[in-house]
């Protein structure tokens, strides 16, 4: 969570970041893209890379994509 803005706006269409973050690990966010303030600059790409080479608790990446 960390890795996204933090603005807590809800333009991803959940509530806050930590929202999104959960939609991120239960599987009901299909583009990192709904992030409207982290689609400025490269924190996308970022967090994208860390879900890449990070694997979550039931060992799976998530690799999903920024646009």
């Amino acid at each position: 969570m960390e890795l996204l803005p933090q603005v807590n706006c809800g333009a991803c269409g959940f509530p806050g970041c930590a929202g999104f973050t959960n939609g991120i690990l239960e599987g009901k966010v299909n583009t990192l893209g709904l992030c409207k303030p982290g689609s400025r600059g490269e924190g996308l790409v970022d967090l994208r890379e860390y879900l890449k080479n990070n694997p979550g608790p039931d060992g799976v990446a998530i690799d999903l994509p920024v646009k």
